[in-house]
């Protein structure tokens, strides 16, 4: 996956959820922009959920599916 992709995902208006697919078999169902972070090379990604915090290289991540 190219890691501007996550990143456009982010700015599209109006925001369209979408799924990150992981190497290991995670998903992880972005609601809303602000549960995603972002580094500022664009080699980790943050996910918040409302208990936890996933930290992920991107490097690991294969597909973004839209919601």
């Amino acid at each position: 996956m190219n890691r501007n992709t996550l990143k456009d995902s982010l700015k599209l208006q109006p925001f369209k959820p979408f799924i990150i697919n992981v190497t290991d078999g995670q998903k992880f169902e972005i609601n809303d922009p602000d549960m995603l972070a972002i580094s500022p090379k664009q080699e980790i990604v943050i996910v918040f959920t409302d208990y936890h915090y996933y930290v992920i290289d991107a490097t690991k991540i294969t597909t973004l599916n839209v919601m």
